[in-house]
């Protein structure tokens, strides 16, 4: 059996940005990791460059972080973008 990635999520403070790179499993017991993070990136007011090219899993806990955080841009006209993402992440969000 293969070791379980361990979950990470790192933020890397740029000009008027951070970039957010989340790897391993985004999960129920993960997700409040990564609201964290963008919650902090709102409050600060900078733009949130989310990077999940490592995701290896994601369930409905994380999507449910990706639309709440995808909201919260529209509605207090912050800057969300995803700039890469693992084909498990694409294959939630197509569904």
């Amino acid at each position: 059996m293969s070791p379980v990635p361990r979950f990470k999520v790192t933020v890397e403070p740029l000009e008027d940005s951070c970039l957010i790179r989340v790897g391993g499993e985004l999960d129920r017991s993960t997700a409040d990791l990564l609201s964290s993070a963008l919650d902090a990136a709102r409050a600060d007011g900078v733009t949130a460059l989310l990077d999940l090219s490592a995701v290896s899993f994601i369930d409905s806990a994380g999507l449910r972080v990706l639309v709440r955080a995808a909201r919260a841009a529209d509605t207090h006209d912050w800057a969300l973008s995803i700039v890469q993402a693992s084909s498990a992440v694409w294959r939630i969000v197509e569904l």
